[in-house]
């Protein structure tokens, strides 16, 4: 049987199997400390002296290195793994719908010499409508990796880069593209 730390071994393999996963300031120490400077600013301003203030807050910084490590290393996980498949997914889906969209250019049917043919309607709306719902289910779960990404971020209270963001508007972008696919 695997230990834990075996396990969480695993889990950082995984993450950075595909590359080293780097998001600004998603570190366990950034972390703690910016909990602690959000979620007891209104204590911290009303200790007076520097010495208690920086005490309390050292205080508040070993609890949260010390009780809460696994829950917040376990959310720094979530938001790599789910950032680099969002990552991944969305530069796959973009080929992917370009693809899609410049195949629907290209005949199917080629006539050569003096025999005539004709594409069949029929088969370009059938090959249309898989191509969309493939697409479509891509994208769905590039959805779930930014909304698992974002869940796991407000739960320690990191806030994303705008690289997160621009995935999100570049999904919403693909999806429009995606649903203008005549089926």
């Amino acid at each position: 049987m695997a230990t834990i730390n075996e396990m969480k071994d695993a889990v950082t393999e995984l993450i950075n199997s595909d590359g080293l996963v780097e998001i600004p300031n998603l570190n366990f120490d950034v972390i703690v400390e910016n909990i602690v400077n959000v979620k007891y600013k209104k204590s911290l301003d009303l200790v007076t002296s520097k010495e208690d203030k920086s005490k309390l807050k050292e205080d508040l910084i070993k609890y949260y290195t010390e009780e809460s490590r696994e829950e917040i290393e376990h959310n720094i996980n979530i938001i790599k793994s789910n950032f680099s498949a969002a990552k991944d997914g969305l530069s796959y889906a973009i080929e992917a719908a370009k693809t899609s969209i410049m195949s629907n250019s290209i005949p199917s049917v080629i006539t050569t010499g003096s025999a005539a043919s004709v594409p069949n309607p029929a088969y370009v709306l059938i090959e249309n409508k898989q191509k969309k719902n493939t697409l479509l289910a891509i994208l769905k779960n590039i959805g779930n990796f930014l909304a698992n990404l974002l869940s796991a971020s407000i739960k320690i209270l990191f806030e994303v880069p705008d690289t997160v963001i621009t995935m999100i508007n570049t999904l919403t972008n693909i999806k429009k593209v995606v649903n203008a696919i005549p089926v």
